[in-house]
C-alpha cells in the first residue's frame, strides 16, 4: 500500500458504523408524536412572541429602500485580554454561557441605540438534539428569534439571566424553523421586505471547546451553523469569535445603510457595556456611551 492508502484503510476501520442516516431524521418529523410536539412548540413561539415588534429602528446614515445595493462589509474590534478573561471567569462563576453573555450585551447595545425597550435578534442553534445525530454529517441548523426585553433600570446581571432563560427555551423549542413561525404568526411587516429580523447574531467558539456541552446543557448555541451568506439578508450583524485570550468582534453591515465611522460607534459602545459590567453594578440607562 502507499502510506495514503493505508491511511485511509486505517482511518475508514476506525469510523465508527453511523446508527441513523439523514432519511431517518427526515422519518422521525414525520411521526404524529413529532407533530404533537411541533404544536407545542408553535404554541410557545405564539405566547413567546405575543406583542414583539420585529423591525428595529437602526440610526441608519441612509434610509432604507432607497439605494439598491446590497453589499455587505465587516468592521472587526478585539476585545483586551484581561477584559475577555474575567468575562469567561464571570461565566464559569455564574453559570452563563459565554453565548448569552454575549447577547445580552447586544441586546443592551441595541437597546441604547434605538431607545427600544422590546428588541428581537436573530441567531441559531446547531439543533443536534438528539444523541444519533451527533456524528452524522448535514446541516440541522434552526434559525430563532429571541427576545431581548429590558428597560434602562435594568442591571447587566438581570438582563444576562433574563437572556440565559431565554436561549434554554428557545434551544427547547427550536424544531420549529424560523419560516414556519413567520408563516403561522405573521410577524414580517411589508416594509421589511419579506426579511423577519433586522439583525443577527451569532458566536463562534473557541476550536478547544466545540463540541463540549458548556454552553447548555448539551447543546452548542454558538452559531457556527453555516448560515455563511445569509448573513447579508441583515441589515446589521455581529459575530463573535472566542480566540482564546480574545474575543474578535464582526459586525457586519450594509454598506447602503451605514458609514464606517458608525459602526465603529456600535463597537466601542459593545467594549464599554462589557467594561462597565466588569468594572461596577450600573443600571443600563447609565452605562456611559462616550
Amino acid at each position: 500500500y502507499s502510506n495514503s492508502e493505508q491511511h485511509s484503510e486505517e482511518t475508514s476501520e476506525a469510523l465508527p458504523e453511523l446508527t441513523v442516516q439523514p432519511a431517518d431524521y427526515a422519518h422521525w418529523m414525520q411521526q404524529e408524536p413529532q407533530k404533537a410536539k411541533r404544536a407545542s412548540h408553535l404554541a410557545y413561539w405564539k405566547t413567546q412572541l405575543a406583542g414583539c415588534d420585529v423591525d428595529l429602528a437602526l440610526p441608519y446614515d441612509r434610509t432604507p429602500g432607497i439605494h439598491n445595493d446590497v453589499s455587505v462589509t465587516q468592521y472587526e474590534h478585539v476585545l483586551p485580554t484581561r477584559l475577555t478573561r474575567w468575562l469567561k471567569g464571570e461565566c464559569t462563576q455564574t453559570g452563563t454561557s459565554l453565548y448569552s453573555l454575549l447577547l445580552a450585551t447586544y441586546g443592551v447595545l441595541l437597546h441604547r441605540i434605538t431607545g427600544q425597550t422590546d428588541v428581537a435578534i436573530a441567531s441559531a442553534f446547531t439543533n443536534r438534539n438528539r444523541s444519533e445525530l451527533e456524528h452524522l454529517i448535514g446541516l440541522f441548523a434552526r434559525e430563532a428569534l429571541l427576545r431581548v426585553r429590558l428597560n434602562q433600570n435594568d442591571t447587566f446581571s438581570s438582563v444576562k439571566q433574563s437572556v440565559q432563560q431565554c436561549v434554554i427555551e428557545a434551544i427547547d423549542h427550536s424544531e420549529l424553523s424560523l419560516g414556519q413561525i413567520n408563516r403561522e404568526l405573521g410577524m414580517v411587516k411589508a416594509s421589511q421586505g419579506g426579511q423577519v429580523a433586522r439583525t443577527l447574531f451569532l458566536l463562534r467558539e473557541h476550536k478547544s471547546q466545540l463540541g463540549s456541552q458548556h454552553n447548555v446543557e448539551g447543546w452548542e448555541p454558538y452559531g457556527e451553523a453555516r448560515l455563511g451568506n445569509d448573513q447579508n439578508r441583515y441589515d446589521l450583524s455581529l459575530v463573535c469569535r472566542d480566540e482564546g485570550d480574545s474575543i474578535r468582534v464582526s459586525f457586519n453591515y450594509k454598506l447602503s445603510l451605514f458609514n464606517e465611522s458608525t459602526v465603529a460607534q456600535f463597537a466601542t459602545i459593545f467594549e464599554r457595556i462589557l467594561q462597565s459590567h466588569m468594572e461596577e453594578a450600573l443600571p443600563i440607562g447609565e452605562i456611559s456611551l462616550i
